[in-house]
């Protein structure tokens, strides 16, 4: 599964995931938004997001 980061919108799943988890990954992604940002930030190669 793929979660933009910056809103939380899945991009793309495959495999059976459901609804709960989903909402699950949602949730912990809201939880941990700038850290994940960070992260992203450290590591994409000088392809930023903005936090």
């Amino acid at each position: 599964m793929s979660i933009a980061i910056e809103n939380g919108d899945i991009l793309a799943c495959s495999g059976k995931i459901s609804p709960a988890q989903k909402k699950m990954a949602q949730e912990w992604l809201d939880n941990n938004r700038p850290f994940v940002i960070e992260k992203w930030n450290q590591f994409s190669n000088r392809i930023e997001i903005s936090a």
